[in-house]
């Protein structure tokens, strides 16, 4: 659990510390750090979030990649979610929830032997949430996304686009517990698809739209016609290069606003012309 605290929640995401601290408790060369041992010794640990700066997460993850071996796996997880405190990030459900994550009832465990549950060398290697999601009053369920919909959908026997669209499948709210569960996933797999921030992009959209304009210009009426043609075809490109790069870096480059802005400074002189 997390201090009730404003200032350090936003900066130390539930599901990162849950993925961070997973990785320090299966890798066995942090067992001998001071930083680690801490995590045995909640109140401890608690307190010391509690009176320690804004910058906690970052500053205990600097401390355990510096006593760590070279090409230790909690190393490589800190180097890559190093942007994950800078830049935001997006969840992914192209990814079928059933391969993220099981989700049981409390009361379906009521009265079960925990070893008949699940062998414990099958456990070591999971990592296990507790949520009041799945509950018809649980205060943090609200509508599934779109994607989440079609999976449920795609994985309940309707396979064609009529199916899905009648499909109504059970239960029709996602809890919080499962989108961190979706998180915690993408953190351990390495799958975070962070977003290049909008007014980045629209900054540099106004400069290039500026120095479109003053070029255009200057051009004769045919060749600005042949460019003007050229341009528009190159923001269509744009939107397919930002949906690639998602898939395949993966990272997201905002569409929208800052193909606004450039046709706001081509629109007059697409008028003009044309």
């Amino acid at each position: 659990d997390l201090p009730d605290d404003t200032e350090v929640e936003p900066l130390c995401p539930y599901n990162y510390l849950l993925a961070f601290i997973h990785l320090l408790q299966e890798n066995s060369s942090t067992e001998t750090l001071s930083e680690i041992k801490k995590l045995n010794q909640p109140q401890a640990a608690i307190s010391e979030l509690e009176n320690s700066d804004i910058n906690f997460c970052m500053n205990f993850a600097s401390k355990v990649e510096a006593n760590l071996p070279k090409g230790s796996e909690v190393k490589q997880f800190v180097s890559q979610n190093r942007t994950f405190h800078k830049w935001q990030s997006i969840i992914d459900f192209s990814i079928p929830p059933s391969r993220i994550y099981e989700t049981t009832l409390a009361s379906d465990l009521h009265g079960i032997d925990p070893k008949d549950i699940m062998p414990v060398e099958s456990s070591v290697n999971q990592v296990f949430i507790i949520g009041a999601g799945a509950y018809v009053d649980a205060e943090d369920n609200f509508p599934a996304p779109p994607a989440v919909e079609y999976w449920w959908c795609s994985f309940s026997g309707h396979s064609s686009t009529k199916d899905n669209e009648n499909c109504n499948p059970i239960p029709r709210q996602f809890s919080a517990g499962e989108t961190q569960a979706f998180m915690t996933s993408q953190l351990l797999t390495d799958r975070q698809i962070p977003v290049v921030p909008n007014y980045f992009m629209i900054g540099l959209a106004v400069v290039i739209g500026k120095a479109l304009v003053l070029v255009l210009n200057r051009l004769p009426r045919p060749l600005r016609r042949t460019t003007l043609r050229y341009l528009l075809a190159s923001l269509a490109g744009y939107s397919l290069l930002s949906l690639q790069l998602c898939v395949s870096v993966p990272i997201l480059l905002p569409i929208l606003l800052p193909s606004a802005i450039l046709l706001s400074y081509l629109a007059p002189i697409y008028k003009r012309t044309f």
